[in-house]
């Protein structure tokens, strides 16, 4: 977005009169805040709640998004700030720190407010849930209440940091929280690119929408020896976001472990390297193990990237010949691996 755009709608805040109520609602000087929140300027500013807790931000730190979401949510959302710089979140009886600066806010309205992943309509009792590309764990905070079990994996450090902490002050097991990168091989050490301008965009693949920024090396792991590390013998419900490596992880999980898995929800990412057909590719090896897939939305070919979510339910009844999967001409990705039992599925420690 160019600077003129950018301040025209940093403008347009100052006309909004449901920010205006949310300020009143909230804050010890609402006015002041009012101005504030509005992000005019990038210097810092403070902010003290009715409360007298206080906190700063500023539109430098892209802080900007944070109250763009608060103060105009369809649905009315309560918080506080925490000694540790967080905003902390009440919601469904559950408690949730967001981090100033990050997209935070607005994975949680995907996920709590939105329910991009269908939660309102999943089954009240879960065995085992897997959570792939956890971020900061608020879709894993969000089924503790149904699931026996929630096995969470996140790569990036800091996610991981703060999915443990949301975690376990929801009464997650933290024992069940893997800082691991999901692969098509596992023990390989694996170079994640941090997205400075997008905290739920750091990728094993170097997109061209990617910022430039640091990156660090995580251990690589397989679904499959995931499943075998944590005995899981049967999955309820995967959820898995985890910026385009989803094809190279379920692509090379073999027919018999997806089989293990019931029910499957992921956003699924289109780009100039993962073309459709290699969607319908993997939609295949997903029919091959007996689901039913749909779409939230049709592939537009003639887009270059493109987020959709896919949903795969298990039906048992494998029509498909897992070997066709990849006639599709014009992609790259590789079969399914084949399974090595004499293989040790133990995955050393992650070294950052």
């Amino acid at each position: 977005m160019r600077t003129d755009e950018m301040q025209l709608k940093r403008i347009s805040c100052l006309l909004s009169l449901t920010r205006l109520r949310a300020c009143f609602r909230f804050f010890r000087q609402p006015l002041r805040a009012f101005c504030r929140t509005a992000c005019l300027c990038k210097a810092p500013f403070q902010l003290t709640l009715k409360s007298g807790d206080s906190l700063s931000f500023s539109r430098k730190d892209r802080d900007h998004k944070l109250w763009d979401w608060l103060l105009t949510a369809r649905v009315p959302v309560d918080f506080s700030f925490t000694p540790g710089g967080n905003v902390n979140i009440d919601w469904n009886a559950r408690r949730f720190l967001l981090r100033p600066a990050t997209q935070d806010p607005f994975i949680f309205q995907e996920i709590l407010i939105d329910d991009d992943y269908g939660l309102m309509h999943a089954d009240t009792a879960l065995r085992t849930v897997i959570d792939l590309g956890a971020n900061a764990g608020f879709f894993s905070c969000a089924v503790l209440g149904r699931a026996e079990r929630v096995i969470a994996v996140e790569a990036v450090g800091e996610n991981y940091r703060h999915a443990v902490e949301n975690i376990r002050r929801n009464g997650g097991a933290v024992d069940d929280i893997y800082q691991l990168a999901m692969s098509g091989t596992s023990g390989r050490r694996i170079k994640i690119q941090h997205d400075e301008r997008n905290s739920g965009g750091h990728s094993v693949v170097d997109h061209e929408r990617v910022t430039a920024g640091s990156s660090e090396i995580v251990e690589s792991i397989t679904l499959s020896d995931l499943m075998r590390r944590t005995d899981c013998d049967s999955v309820d419900l995967l959820k898995c976001d985890i910026e385009g490596s989803e094809y190279d992880v379920f692509l090379n999980t073999p027919v018999d472990d997806l089989r293990k898995i019931r029910q499957l929800v992921m956003e699924v990412h289109l780009s100039p390297c993962h073309p459709p057909c290699a969607l319908r590719q993997m939609i295949k090896h997903f029919e091959s193990a007996g689901f039913t897939v749909t779409l939230g939305e049709d592939i537009s070919e003639g887009s270059i990237e493109q987020n959709l979510i896919l949903t795969a339910l298990q039906t048992n009844d494998a029509t498909d010949d897992p070997s066709r999967i990849h006639e599709t001409a014009g992609c790259t990705v590789p079969p399914p691996a084949t399974v090595h039992p004499e293989r040790s599925p133990t995955i050393r420690k992650t070294i950052l």
